[in-house]
């Protein structure tokens, strides 16, 4: 490492680096769709559709910029990671964690300074900048000279893991059940003034969180040393801002991924869950997390999914099959209980009520 910064410093400045490489890549992707407004003007759009308060960008900051890479930018879907979307997902996902990690001041070591640099390197080859790949593979090699960190093989903990149980990978063979095209409206389908015609103001379907390499999996068996705690801070608010309201369940099994877990045995997933329900920057309510940048007793919001989503319906929190309710209630004033149940369901990519379904939807709609 450069004898004259510290592994902060270190980190910091790859994320300068990659970001003024960024902010011209960002800007030509998109241009076509903006009608000469500036980028961010997309994350304004996106805020306001989630019911998320307003927030000054700034182009050069690493932050929105990984956002509009990692995120799914409404109708025109992922930009950047067209026939590459999990690879460009999963370095911003890394990058998003890091970001948050130098924002907060936290303790970083060397080698995550190396990490950030280097998966800030394949980011930027990914996005077609040789030459910026290079810079930041050279400032990764003055970090640390060494070869890159194997990563370790999934591990297979007895466990549940995402795919288990209702929904997810079981029913994407199956005939896919969409959304009706309604619940995707909002006011118009018309173009959203606030970026000529390049992002429709509709309401957005659950984008899941892709996680990338936060680090080894010796963190979760150390998490009393400040350097795990902070990393796995990070993590699980980057999740919970990407996913939020997300199930604790869910958010523990995303976050072992993120250290190579595969699967996470009970008493594994249960340390998680104790750090989720500490974590300053999260709120809990019940079984489900949110960011500090939501009311929940105000969020008005709802993600449509097909029945190819890895997200169970019982991992969708009560107020968002509330909020579904409500909207379709006001679409169909007319319809039965079962009618409206079934929309409610087919919302969710869903036709068929097994218990745990019907006890869920009868609980939040009650």
């Amino acid at each position: 490492m450069p004898l004259t910064l510290t592994p902060n410093e270190s980190a910091q400045r790859a994320l300068h680096l990659m970001a003024a490489r960024l902010e011209p890549i960002i800007a030509r992707t998109l241009a076509p769709h903006l009608g000469g407004l500036e980028w961010t003007a997309f994350l304004d759009v996106m805020d306001d559709v989630k019911g998320k308060p307003s927030y000054p960008y700034n182009r050069m900051d690493p932050q929105p910029q990984l956002r509009i890479l990692t995120e799914r930018l409404g109708n025109l879907g992922y930009p950047f990671g067209a026939g590459r979307s999990r690879m460009v997902s999963a370095l911003g996902s890394q990058l998003r964690i890091a970001r948050n990690m130098v924002a907060h001041n936290a303790e970083i070591e060397p080698l995550d300074a190396w990490r950030v640099a280097d998966a800030a390197s394949l980011l930027l080859g990914e996005l077609g900048d040789a030459e910026g790949a290079q810079e930041l593979a050279a400032w990764r090699d003055q970090i640390l000279r060494l070869d890159a960190p194997a990563d370790d093989e999934p591990d297979h903990e007895s466990g549940e893991d995402l795919h288990d149980g209702e929904g997810g990978a079981q029913e994407a063979a199956k005939e896919v059940t969409a959304p009706d095209a309604e619940v995707f409206r909002i006011q118009t389908n018309e173009p959203s003034p606030t970026v000529g015609a390049g992002l429709r103001h509709e309401r957005q379907p659950y984008d899941p969180w892709i996680p990338g390499a936060a680090g080894e999996k010796s963190v979760l068996d150390g998490v009393r040393s400040q350097h795990n705690k902070d990393l796995l801070r990070s993590v699980l608010e980057e999740i919970v801002e990407h996913e939020g309201p997300i199930h604790i369940d869910r958010l523990a099994t995303l976050a072992g991924r993120s250290f190579g877990f595969g699967r996470l045995e009970t008493k594994r997933k249960d340390l998680l869950k104790r750090h989720v329900r500490k974590c300053p920057g999260l709120q809990v309510r019940g079984e489900w997390v949110w960011g500090d940048s939501v009311d929940p007793d105000q969020w008005t919001e709802f993600r449509p999914n097909d029945s190819t989503s890895e997200r169970k319906f019982v991992e969708i929190a009560p107020q968002e099959l509330r909020n579904a309710s409500a909207f379709l209630r006001t679409l169909h004033p007319k319809d039965d209980q079962a009618t409206h149940e079934r929309r409610v369901l087919q919302t969710f990519g869903r036709r068929n009520k097994s218990k745990a379904i019907r006890e869920h939807l009868a609980r939040a709609l009650d």
